[in-house]
Order: structure tokens, then C-alpha cells, then sequence
């Protein structure tokens, strides 16, 4: 499915770039608009086209692939509230940056890439900060486990960790699918762990505090902080290329940023091998950290049950791997958490940055 998404988009984004945009701009002319509303016109248009595509690619995984794959299904009224909120998300966030830039480049035609680039990464710092706390409550219902056990191990775990003031909470998944995952988000040292309630049913106590201490480890290597300065380098990046390009795009700021709009995600595609290459050390190094705190068979437990409930397949195409898997295959963790190691891995103690 990701293939017939990439080749639905190539369709559409070709016919757009080859006439739907020009007479967009022509409309928008004729219609005497100013730039800034002309730009989010434009631009609304390509990312309401994009997320038509995106849409039905995820309404064939979800109600096709992943229920034949025993994965469940939500109920439809939930997949259409759910897919509403991440649309008017999306055009919330998208559709008032379009604008800024598109002022900006009118009014700073020398400059206007560094101040986009410094409005854009505070804003996805701020996004970055929030999503626990705003983005994950707008789809989920967030909790307290209630096993007072539980919470006592959890609580003992994380100060060993050096997360102290981290909390966990549990998200409804169970609601939408079968499958079991958790997330670690924020800055400095007030993290939120989240669960995935389909994760306690599946596993033993022991195990999830593996699949925490697992969080615990990409807060503690900083991964967060990582990906928020790789995410910022790249824009930086993308920006500067907008800038330089911009006359090869088109002759008018709202024809030019939708271009580029178009363009970024097919040219972003080619960089995606180096960064899922990151993510992938991320989540070894992840593995190792939890290993230190609560051994290799709590970790190698969470694993096998992880990969079982989520119908995980044993390995894949490396080229596919390449440009789509943010995990190592399951064989390969598994295989180093079965090697033998030291007793003592001072470079994964809790004294690590």
C-alpha cells in the first residue's frame, strides 16, 4: 500500500504541477488576491489533495490489511472523527505557517528563509513540547494505571532510571486496534510515558516494566532532543533550498510555495534512509539501556509478545527496510539481546546524558 500511495500522489502532484497550479493562480489573480491569501489558497489545495490520498491508503490498511491480519478494526464513526481531527490538525498547523512565510518572503526578499525557518522551528519545538498534553488527549483518553503494584515498581524503576519526576499513562488504543506500543515525550527532565492498554493485557508485569525501562533509555540518550535538532538542521536545509530555488518554482510567492510543497516530500524521500537509519541505532540503544535495569529475558519477553500482538513480520526487504522501517527486524534485536554481554555496562548506568 505505501507503493500504490506514492504512485497515487506522483499522479496527482504531476497533473498539479503541470496545469492545476498555474490555473489556480490565474483564479486567484483575476480574483485580485493578496499573496498571503493566494499562498494558503494554493497550498490548502495541495495538502487537501495529499491528505485525500493519505486517507484512503490508511482506510485500506486499516479496515483491510490489518483486520485480515487479526489486528481488529475501529468502528467507523471513530475512524472518521478521528481522521476529521487529524485534517483540521493538519490544515491548523500547515495553513497559518503558509501564510507567515509567504508575508515574510513578500516583505523580506533578502531574509525572509531565515526568519520562515526560525518561526517554523519554534513552532515544531512547541509542537514537539505539547503533543503529550494536547495532540495525544485529542484523539485518546490518557490514565493512571490502577494496579497500585504496578505503580510502585514503575515509580521504584524510574528513579533508577534517573527519571524521577517522568509519569505514565495509559492511552484507550483498544478502542481503534489490537495493536501494542508506548512513546516517551518532552523536554528536560519531566518526561510522559505513554502505554498503549492493549500493552498490559498482553504482557507480564516484568515486561512492561522492560518496555518502559526501554522509554526510560531513549529519554536518558536524549533521542528526543536528537531528532528535534536533526528535524531543525533539515529544515534549515529546506529552507535554504526554497530560497534558492524559488525562481525555478514559479513566478508568484503562492505558485512558488505550493511547488514546493508539492516537490519536498518526494525529495525528502531520498533522505529517508539516513534518517530511519537513526531511529533504528535509537531503538538498539534503547534495548541496551533497558537491559542494564531489568536484564535481557524481561526485554526479550516484551519483544516476542510486542511483535506477536502487533502480527509483526520476521524480517523484510532490505530496500524496503531501508526507506520504511523505524525499527531494526525483530531477529536482529532479539539476536543481540540473546548475545552475551558484561556484567557491568557503565555506558548505559544511569549516570548516562
Amino acid at each position: 500500500m505505501a507503493l500504490a500511495g506514492i504512485i497515487a500522489e506522483l499522479a496527482a502532484f504531476t497533473w498539479l504541477a503541470a496545469a492545476g497550479i498555474d490555473t489556480l493562480d490565474r483564479l486567484g489573480q483575476s480574483a485580485r488576491l493578496q499573496p498571503v491569501v493566494a499562498a494558503g489558497l494554493l497550498v490548502g489545495a495541495v495538502l487537501l489533495a495529499r491528505g485525500t490520498i493519505r486517507l484512503g491508503v490508511q482506510a485500506v490498511n486499516t479496515f483491510a490489511v490489518d483486520a485480515k491480519a487479526g489486528l481488529g478494526r475501529p468502528p467507523i464513526g471513530l475512524f472518521v472523527a478521528d481522521s476529521g481531527k487529524g485534517l483540521l490538525l493538519a490544515a491548523g498547523y500547515a495553513l497559518p505557517m503558509t501564510a507567515a512565510v509567504a508575508a515574510l518572503m513578500e516583505a523580506a526578499p533578502d531574509l525572509w528563509w531565515l526568519w520562515a525557518w526560525s518561526l517554523w522551528f519554534a513552532t515544531f519545538v512547541a509542537r514537539t513540547w505539547l503533543r503529550p498534553v494536547f495532540e495525544t488527549q485529542l484523539f485518546h483518553t490518557a490514565s493512571r494505571t490502577e494496579d497500585p503494584l504496578l505503580v510502585a515498581s514503575l515509580a521504584r524503576l524510574l528513579q533508577r532510571c534517573g527519571l524521577q519526576l517522568a509519569e505514565v499513562r495509559i492511552i484507550d488504543a483498544s478502542r481503534r486496534s489490537r495493536r501494542a506500543n508506548a512513546s516517551v515525550h518532552g523536554f528536560g527532565k519531566a518526561k510522559r510515558i505513554l502505554l498503549h492498554d492493549t500493552l498490559l493485557t498482553e504482557l507480564s508485569p516484568a515486561e512492561v516494566e522492560a518496555v518502559v525501562a526501554h522509554e526510560a533509555g531513549h529519554a536518558r540518550r536524549r533521542h528526543i532532543l536528537r531528532y528535534v535538532m536533526g528535524a531543525g538542521a533539515a529544515g534549515l536545509v529546506a529552507a535554504i533550498g526554497l530560497a534558492t530555488a524559488g525562481p525555478w518554482l514559479g513566478t508568484t510567492t503562492s505558485v512558488r510555495l505550493a511547488m514546493f510543497v508539492i516537490a519536498l516530500p518526494f525529495l525528502g524521500f531520498f533522505l529517508r534512509p539516513l534518517a530511519l537509519w537513526a531511529l533504528r541505532r535509537w531503538e538498539l540503544e534503547a534495548d541496551e539501556f533497558a537491559v542494564s535495569h531489568v536484564g535481557a529475558d524481561a526485554m526479550a519477553g516484551a519483544l516476542t509478545k510486542l511483535y506477536a500482538a502487533n502480527a509483526s513480520a520476521p524480517g523484510s526487504d532490505p530496500i524496503y527496510a531501508m526507506f520504511y522501517a523505524s525499527h531494526p527486524e525483530p531477529a536482529q534485536r532479539l539476536e543481540r539481546l540473546s548475545a552475551p554481554r558484561p556484567d557491568c555496562m557503565a555506558s548505559f548506568s544511569t549516570n548516562s546524558p
